[in-house]
């Protein structure tokens, strides 16, 4: 029985590839859920004390943005913060009824504020990013 071909370059690329893309695809998904709890949980109060869980939750969700793009470079790091846009941005808009998730109170203004901060320092993080040396090419920074 003849041995297999080994694996051609263009094939190693594509398991390379894979990886990363599995990364970016579950971590926008955990985007989209995370972004979902955290915008029902930016009215919580205890009494008349406000609970800032919402903006606990934003920076796992932003940790899930460095995940992507240490996985993926810049693009990767897109998948999560358009999941986080797609799902906040209506969630922070009024309807018709009258209907309002994400309040403009201090906490909600905060979340919003520091989402949009965050997810551009995610993208920019992941777009200046450099791959470390390797031991076969040790000029290389």
């Amino acid at each position: 029985m003849p041995d297999p071909a080994p694996p051609t370059e263009a094939q190693s690329d594509d398991d390379a590839r894979l990886p990363a893309v599995v990364v970016v695809v579950v971590a926008s998904v955990l985007t989209a859920l995370l972004a979902v709890w955290a915008a029902f949980l930016v009215p919580l109060r205890v009494g008349t004390i406000p609970l800032p869980v919402s903006l606990t939750l934003l920076v796992a969700v932003l940790a899930l943005g460095m995940l992507a793009g240490r996985a993926a470079g810049w693009l990767g790091a897109l998948g999560p913060t358009v999941a986080w846009f797609v799902v906040t941005l209506p969630l922070s808009t009024p309807r018709r009824e009258g209907d309002l998730i994400i309040q403009g109170s201090t906490i909600g203004t905060l979340y919003l504020l520091l989402g949009t901060l965050g997810w551009g320092l995610v993208v920019a993080a992941a777009a200046v990013r450099r791959p470390a040396a390797t031991p076969a090419d040790p000029g290389r920074r």
